[in-house]
């Protein structure tokens, strides 16, 4: 909950709306140019909490690269084929994350030929969006408009991205300085039987003599 505190929810939702203009500037430059069969690339695009963007791959090659200056990549088990619907992205995801201190997430990646999903995440707000891929005959494939839908995500961005600033803040709380333990206050003194005892027939006598309570008017 740092996090939420420190950036607030307005910052996050326009965090959000920056991820869904950069997803889908990008998905509709890349699906003029698509076969008719061809699926969309797989595409993680991140903000760091500098607010710098940048867009990672994840090809057939194993490796995902970022298209920032850095030119730095990760290396990958993935079938990008598979998508969101399997597991394995998790890791992939889950490492570009951590090597650039996200703050918030947004993944790209093809249903199936005819339509695209995206997911984007921060750390109090998640989105599923899918869009239809327009192909009409002598004419370059063309992007519908983003909708909500019913998308079956196994990859729940927003988990995802909790649990890779997590290490970093077990980090902080360990550069913390400590604070020095609380002096264990005096235990109470126990009571004795003979106390307890003579409690528990004062108690008895109370209830004994203490007067029966009316009975409802309809067995009066």
């Amino acid at each position: 909950m740092q996090y939420i505190d420190e950036q607030g929810c307005l910052t996050q939702r326009s965090q959000l709306d920056r991820l869904r203009e950069l997803a889908d500037g990008t998905a509709r430059q890349r699906v003029k140019a698509l076969a008719p069969t061809e699926l969309l690339p797989t595409t993680v695009f991140v903000l760091d909490p500098g607010g710098k963007e940048s867009i990672w791959d994840l090809d057939h090659l194993a490796v995902a690269g970022s298209s920032s200056s850095s030119g730095s990549a990760v290396q990958l088990l993935l079938d990008p084929e598979l998508a969101l619907d399997n597991l394995v992205p998790t890791h992939a995801i889950m490492r570009i994350l951590r090597h650039t201190a996200a703050s918030a997430v947004a993944v790209m990646a093809p249903v199936n030929a005819s339509s695209a999903a995206l997911q984007l995440a921060d750390f109090d707000h998640e989105q599923s969006l899918t869009v239809r891929i327009e192909r009409e005959p002598e004419h370059e494939p063309t992007l519908g408009q983003w909708d909500f839908g019913q998308v079956a995500w196994t990859v729940r961005l927003r988990h995802v991205l909790r649990a890779a600033r997590g290490r970093t803040v077990e980090e902080d709380q360990e550069a913390a300085p400590q604070r020095p333990p609380v002096a264990a206050t005096q235990p109470s003194r126990p009571i004795d039987a003979n106390t307890a005892r003579k409690n528990l027939r004062r108690e008895m006598r109370e209830q004994l003599n203490r007067q029966p309570a009316a009975a409802p008017s309809w067995l009066q």
